[in-house]
């Protein structure tokens, strides 16, 4: 049974600090502006003069979480202003399903380009290369996440261990219990690393992308949005819909579109031509059955009654009483 979709709030004050210290601001100056109503401010301040940006935020249950408010307002205001792109959860999620729609468009070009009759050609990845050049861009702490992560969801782990395997090349690692009930437990690895951080980092990452599978989470980041995701997952589902129309009528391969509960590997394409084809032998065509009588009448069948006599279960029709009238034989 799968599990009711969980929100984790990522934390927006050391966000808000990596931004101004990337755009060489000061740090956030966090003030109160009620403290018995629990409404805090932050006030950010330029490099270019005494003007400041001030954010306010609403009544809420803590100061604590004013000044998260209050970071989360900061942020989106300072990435739209300076063109900053945060590299958090939904971004790469983002990543991943452009990155699928763009494969599926590649198969679609393939197969038409073997439709035409074309030459085949190399295709390359180039997922996001120009909109990462025109922005700056800041990649969010995830250990931040993934301990948001262990504050909301029951979950147990052994500490994070790192190994050094040359000066520069690291892997970090830990084991997590995701289920009290469960037997055994999963071990996470981080890829090799050129500095022990960056392989907490990249550990960090697929833990939080492995437990927002496994729990069903809803991570609520700097580009979080309600119904990103859902366009995403449209955009990519869209092309693939395509490449499968395109797939039967170049191959007469017919797909469905909804996912299947059986794995199917499928090689890579091979020319088509009148060489490449296997002769398939097509069996005779069966004749016609003939309709029997018993499909339009119930067979008659004969039972006692209560006088010994014959009687029929199914009346015959008077107009065919006489097909059914067996011929008596002739003594000679």
């Amino acid at each position: 049974m799968d599990l009711p979709p969980t929100q984790v709030v990522m934390p927006f004050r050391p966000l808000l600090k990596q931004i101004t210290s990337y755009l060489s601001f000061p740090d956030p100056d966090y003030q109160f502006v009620d403290e018995p109503g629990s409404i805090a401010c932050v006030i950010v301040k330029t490099d270019c003069g005494p003007i400041a940006s001030v954010y306010i935020g609403g009544y809420t249950k803590s100061i604590e979480e004013s000044c998260e408010v209050v970071a989360r307002k900061a942020v989106y205001d300072l990435m739209k202003k300076y063109d900053i792109v945060v590299e958090d959860v939904t971004y790469l999620r983002k990543q991943m399903y452009d990155r699928c729609g763009q494969l599926f468009w590649f198969k679609k070009e393939e197969l038409e380009r073997i439709e035409r009759d074309d030459p085949k050609i190399c295709v390359y990845d180039d997922i996001h290369s120009e909109l990462e050049s025109n922005h700056k861009k800041i990649v969010i702490d995830f250990v931040v996440i993934l301990r948001a992560i262990f504050r909301i969801v029951d979950i147990k782990c052994t500490p994070i261990d790192t190994i050094e395997h040359s000066p520069v090349q690291y892997t970090s690692w830990f084991t997590v219990t995701p289920h009290r009930e469960g037997i055994g437990f999963r071990c996470l690895f981080s890829d090799y690393c050129r500095t022990a951080a960056s392989a907490k980092q990249n550990l960090a990452r697929k833990v939080v992308d492995y437990h927002s599978d496994v729990f069903n989470l809803v991570i609520i980041d700097a580009n979080y949005k309600v119904t990103t995701a859902r366009f995403d997952a449209i955009l990519c589902t869209l092309e693939r819909e395509s490449y499968i129309g395109v797939k039967e009528r170049v191959l007469g391969i017919k797909e469905q579109l909804e996912p299947s509960t059986v794995l199917i590997e499928q090689d890579c394409l091979t020319p088509l031509g009148q060489e490449f084809q296997v002769p398939v032998s097509i069996p005779p065509l069966l004749p016609p059955k003939k309709r029997l009588l018993r499909h339009i009448y119930a067979e008659t069948s004969h039972v006692l009654d209560s006088d010994c006599g014959m009687v029929l279960m199914f009346p015959v029709p008077e107009d065919l009483e006489g097909c059914f009238k067996r011929a008596k034989s002739v003594k000679h």
